[in-house]
C-alpha cells in the first residue's frame, strides 16, 4: 500500500492513514483472490508436468527434438507465471 505522509519536524515521514482511492479487499475479494492465486499454482504445475513428461519422451526416444520447442514454451510460460503473476481484479474475476 502507498501511504500518504506528512513530514514532521524531525523530517520523519508519518503515514496519514489509508490513502484515498485505496482500501483492504472484502472477505469476497479476498477468496476470490486465493482462489484465483490457487488456480495460477495449478497451472504452473500443470505446464511443468507437461513439459516433464514431454521430456521423458524424448529421452525415451518416443518423441523427436522437435518436442523440445513445445517443453520450452511450457516451461517459459510456467516461469512468466511465478515471476509476473497476473493481477487480480476482483470486478473483472468475479463476472467470469
Amino acid at each position: 500500500m502507498n501511504c500518504k505522509t506528512t513530514v514532521n519536524p524531525d523530517d520523519q515521514h508519518e503515514c496519514c492513514g489509508q490513502c484515498a482511492g485505496e482500501r483492504s479487499p472484502t472477505p469476497a475479494e479476498r477468496a476470490l483472490e486465493l482462489e484465483w492465486r490457487a488456480q495460477e499454482r495449478i497451472a504452473i504445475a500443470e505446464l511443468v508436468d507437461q513439459a516433464h513428461h514431454l521430456i521423458r519422451e524424448v529421452l525415451g526416444g518416443e518423441r523427436g527434438s522437435e518436442a523440445l520447442e513445445m517443453v520450452s514454451g511450457q516451461l517459459a510460460r510456467a516461469s512468466q507465471l511465478l515471476n509476473w503473476p497476473q493481477p487480480f481484479v476482483p470486478a473483472v474475476r468475479g463476472e467470469t
